[in-house]
């Protein structure tokens, strides 16, 4: 037997499907942008996700654990917050998706 092994035969199916499937996008043209370029909008939409959802997750948060914050004035803000938060997981890896991928 050889010591080589194949890097595809190592990951769960899955994975395995996945990366095939990124990696004929890549090879098909269907990328709007270089390589470089492609990972600084991911970074960027990565860090606006997870800053989204912490940010409002925890003024959410601070408004309903703690009492003297249930005004209603903030529960006002709360609920802009989890607006923002509905925007934030619904609409931000759709928008990456649709500055990534060329439209044809």
């Amino acid at each position: 037997m050889s010591s080589e092994k194949n890097a595809s035969h190592d990951l769960h199916p899955f994975l395995n499907e996945t990366l095939n499937i990124l990696l004929n996008i890549q090879n098909l043209g269907y990328l709007r942008h270089e390589d470089f370029i492609t990972l600084i909008f991911i970074v960027a939409y990565v860090v606006v996700f997870i800053l989204g959802i912490f940010g409002n997750a925890l003024v959410i948060g601070i408004v309903m654990r703690i009492k003297k914050m249930r005004t209603v004035t903030n529960y006002f803000i709360a609920n802009l917050a989890f607006a923002d938060l509905l925007v934030v997981i619904f609409c931000i890896p759709a928008t990456l998706v649709s500055n990534l991928v060329t439209r044809e």
